[in-house]
């Protein structure tokens, strides 16, 4: 049986003039969403941004936000925390902004 993860998964990836965030669909029912972000996370550098990131999304439960039984995209907010994995498998905390 496949779970959905514990927090909202999104790809993070682009190149010097975009950044670009990606819902990872994990099972049915999910959802698809990209969004533009105002600028690249700090400590994401640019070769990482060109291979892609995968993303928690910190305050958004892993599981489909559903409003009147649809799914929707669960970013309704400009801002939010993200975690990520960097350089040397280190993880990093950071905010990001959507456009």
């Amino acid at each position: 049986t496949v779970n959905y993860p514990p927090k909202q998964k999104y790809f993070i990836y682009g190149d010097s003039t975009r950044t670009i965030m990606s819902h990872v669909i994990s099972k049915l029912p999910d959802f698809q969403h990209t969004v533009t972000l105002a600028k690249r996370p700090p400590f994401l550098t640019e070769k990482m941004l060109e291979q892609g990131v995968m993303a928690e999304v910190e305050q958004i439960e892993g599981s489909p936000l559903e409003v009147d039984g649809k799914v929707i995209a669960p970013l309704q907010r400009s801002c939010y925390e993200i975690s990520f994995k960097g350089e040397r498998s280190t993880t990093f905390h950071t905010s990001i902004d959507i456009k």
